[in-house]
């Protein structure tokens, strides 16, 4: 039963829009964020980070923010017994639920977490459901595997293997990204929206509470 239940991807997990997508693909188009990180020093990386510098150290432009450590966004890398630590509840989120991101869409084959052929289904961390990232501006352009299949070529900035720039929200739709926030609404963000301003709606606890219009 089980075997048949775990690699299961319901329609409503796909978006129409993701033209590369494998009709039989177990991955979801729709992530939860971790908030600020970098990934830039994982082992899916090209040694291009051209958006951790920028944003990760809060403190060095005047925000109450960083990429390490405890996760600020919604979600944490891994959760559940023995050691890995509890999810992250309601009463974690201190900014408001109204202005806090907890789902964004990706594009599966645009990401090197987002297996299609992942038979641990779509809600791990292995399917790369959580990892995820504010830091990295939406629909940042990447190449696709099925465009440049080799790790890293034919440029890390824009590879799908390089987490430092691939990690970031994106969708095919014209102008920007559809987000759920944790109150249950769901907004179109512009992909022009202000950096930091998107970071302030990724990040749950920093006191930096911003309204979307």
């Amino acid at each position: 039963m089980t075997a048949k239940v775990i690699p299961a991807a319901p329609p409503y997990h796909s978006c129409p829009s993701d033209g590369e997508r494998p009709a039989n693909c177990n991955a979801s188009n729709y992530v939860g964020t971790q908030g600020t990180q970098d990934w830039s020093g994982s082992w899916s990386n090209c040694g291009v980070d051209p958006f951790g510098p920028l944003y990760c150290d809060g403190s060095k432009i005047g925000h109450n923010w960083t990429c390490y450590g405890e996760e600020n966004g919604m979600f944490r890398y891994a959760i559940g017994p023995p050691d890995a630590p509890k999810p992250y509840n309601f009463a974690d989120c201190t900014d408001g639920t109204s202005n806090t991101i907890v789902l964004g869409e990706s594009l599966v084959q645009k990401h090197s977490y987002i297996r299609c052929d992942d038979a641990r289904g779509m809600w791990t961390c292995d399917g790369g459901f959580s990892l995820h990232t504010v830091t990295i501006p939406l629909n940042y352009p990447i190449m696709s595997r099925s465009q440049a299949p080799e790790q890293c070529k034919p440029d890390p900035r824009t590879s799908w293997f390089n987490l430092a720039t691939s990690a970031g929200f994106k969708s095919n739709h014209p102008g920007g990204v559809n987000f759920a926030m944790l109150d249950g609404s769901v907004r179109f963000i512009s992909q022009n929206i202000d950096q930091i301003t998107l970071i302030k709606l990724g990040v749950r606890n920093d006191g930096e509470v911003v309204t979307l219009p």
